[in-house]
């Protein structure tokens, strides 16, 4: 299995990022992108966990 994102945090903000051919923004996440993101993780086969400041 290979990661499909890079999830980058700010002071303010989250970036969610899709690894592929080509590295693209991914604008429908489901992420909370105003915020900045301490720790994520994938649970189980189809669900992530943000955890947020």
């Amino acid at each position: 299995p290979f990661d499909a994102y890079i999830v980058v945090s700010f002071i303010n903000a989250t970036l969610v990022l899709s690894i592929g051919e080509t590295v693209e923004e991914v604008t429908d996440s489901g992420f909370l992108g105003t915020t900045p993101t301490l720790s994520c993780s994938q649970l189980g086969d189809d669900s992530l966990l943000q955890v947020c400041i």
